[in-house]
């Protein structure tokens, strides 16, 4: 069946389609559509007339191959690439691994699995605000990048889409991430700072395993439970903040790299040299804190006092 690119008639969703059926299903409204329709608009909204399209780089030839908006394959040989701003997906296996800049066009959506797997000379990735999809093993690899910046559009990360980018030093996953893959920053082991802005939905050591050198992470909104286990993944994290109060609050497996949660970060250094909280061991969680007797809102040891806590002086539940 050959597929082309086309927008669903109903909901306006870029779909895949195939152009030699009379009508298919959108997968996103569950609405039948009238295939040749819907390659129509996507035609016309990207001023697509013809439905093979070759586009010169420079000098050189058909460096890309590009059907109906779908880039299948970079042909050229520099290593500095421009995408062509027809494009909005780049296919599978679309790269080779000797490239070292590339600039991506405005309304790119999707990047498809492997698409610059093992790209060892690629330093920067700047994605435009379009990107809805990084496939499985995108940028595996990619050993000389050390900055990558993810949209406000994104929406998924493949399993393993950025393993052994060695020389990754920060990341931060946008709050439209509703979705990231298992291992997707597998062995980035100079990453040491990881920023969710969204919601952790799940366990983190399955998207940052072998990630030792990780010190600090910020989560902006809320953790489920469980969302970091036992912190063996991390043997040299030493804080861990969040906006919100709804979270776990772990303590490392080794005792003499503390984690300073939201409840620590309140506190004063003469609060905190007051503070003696034991070793809990794996966790300990709201329910934790409220059945021991501690202040909820700084972790102190309030088993003998009535109405407030000594150490914060805030009410207590």
């Amino acid at each position: 069946m050959p597929f082309v690119p086309g927008i669903c008639t109903q909901c306006g969703a870029t779909i895949s389609v195939d152009n030699e059926s009379d009508c298919m299903v959108c997968p996103y409204c569950k609405t039948p559509f009238i295939s040749e329709k819907a390659i129509h608009n996507f035609n016309n909204i990207y001023n697509i007339n013809a439905q093979n399209v070759y586009i010169q780089n420079g000098s050189a030839n058909n460096d890309f191959d590009i059907v109906a908006g779908v880039l299948n394959s970079y042909k050229g040989k520099s290593r500095d690439i421009i995408i062509p701003q027809e494009v909005f997906e780049i296919e599978d296996h679309c790269f080779p691994s000797n490239i070292k800049n590339v600039e991506f066009p405005n309304n790119l959506e999707k990047i498809g699995s492997a698409a610059f797997d093992q790209c060892y000379m690629l330093e920067k990735v700047e994605l435009p605000n379009s990107v809805k999809f990084i496939g499985s093993y995108a940028f595996r690899g990619c050993t000389s990048l050390t900055d990558i910046s993810l949209p406000n559009t994104l929406k998924e990360i493949g399993a393993g889409a950025f393993e052994n980018c060695t020389s990754l030093l920060s990341i931060t996953i946008p709050n439209s991430v509703i979705r990231i893959g298992e291992s997707a920053f597998r062995n980035c082991r100079n990453l040491k700072t990881i920023t969710i802005l969204g919601d952790l939905k799940t366990d983190i050591r399955h998207i940052f395993p072998k990630c030792e050198n990780v010190t600090k992470i910020v989560i902006e909104g809320e953790m489920i439970r469980g969302s970091f286990g036992e912190y063996d993944s991390f043997p040299k994290l030493q804080a861990i903040t969040s906006s919100k109060k709804q979270i776990e609050v772990m303590a490392l497996n080794n005792p003499s790299s503390p984690i300073y949660s939201v409840f620590f970060s309140k506190l004063t250094e003469e609060q905190k040299e007051n503070l003696a909280l034991e070793y809990l061991g794996s966790k300990f969680s709201m329910d934790y804190l409220r059945f021991h007797k501690r202040c909820i809102h700084c972790g102190g040891n309030i088993a003998k006092f009535r109405g407030y806590c000594k150490i914060c002086g805030k009410p207590v539940e």
